[in-house]
């Protein structure tokens, strides 16, 4: 009697193997760690680590030519699930607004110190771990792929525990929290990607530049 397929599974599994060589999370702690490192430094620079996104991603090209691609082949995200950067800005937008327009309201409730105090170092970065942990629940409900709903919770807890350290200013906060993520994205992404190469052997041999093109288009 032939088995029928379940393609929901079958998408279901496809979409999870594409975060299963953990370099998603090498590349985000990468990040993370620059962009709180630069926050320390200057809040201007966290710029930088913007533009050091795009060469760290271009970096990583050759790492999946070399190991990922004849372990599993080229796989992309699609389409359907990508989300479109006009829809990122757009909500970054407004939520900002949000969090701009809850200092005049704290101010007015609590008094002009009290509000501010309140804003910046208690508020500002329970929000902000809320904002952080946007991306990985979304990832985590788009791709079934679990671990992620315990990024999510860290960078929701990162914003209630880190305003307990006594730091001077809520950029020195906000910066201890990029890096607390950063630390912990980075080691579990190595550790991801050294059991997936242990124990996906290579089929196959390294992707040339233009066929690695040709596989997005």
């Amino acid at each position: 009697m032939p088995r029928l397929l379940n393609l929901d599974d079958i998408e279901h599994r496809a979409n999870q193997a594409l975060f299963q060589d953990g370099l998603t999370e090498i590349f985000l702690g990468l990040f993370l760690l620059l962009a709180g490192t630069l926050l320390r430094v200057h809040p201007l620079l966290v710029i930088l680590s913007w533009l050091a996104a795009y060469g760290l991603a271009r970096l990583f090209e050759p790492v999946k030519r070399r190991y990922i691609y004849p372990r599993m082949g080229f796989a992309s995200v699609p389409a359907e699930k990508q989300t479109r950067f006009r829809d990122i800005v757009g909500v970054t937008a407004l939520l900002l607004l949000f969090l701009v327009a809850c200092i005049p309201a704290f101010r007015w409730f609590l008094g002009a110190e009290s509000g501010w105090n309140f804003w910046s170092n208690r508020f500002l970065p329970a929000f902000f771990g809320g904002l952080l942990a946007i991306g990985p629940v979304s990832l985590a409900m788009k791709f079934g792929v679990k671990r992620w709903y315990g990024y999510g919770a860290a960078a929701v807890l990162s914003g209630l525990l880190v305003p307990f350290l006594g730091l001077e200013s809520y950029l020195d906060i906000l910066a201890v929290q990029i890096l607390l993520l950063g630390a912990m994205f980075l080691p579990a992404g190595l550790v991801l990607f050294t059991r997936f190469v242990r124990t996906h052997p290579a089929e196959g041999r390294e992707i040339p530049d233009e066929e690695a093109h040709r596989g997005r288009e």
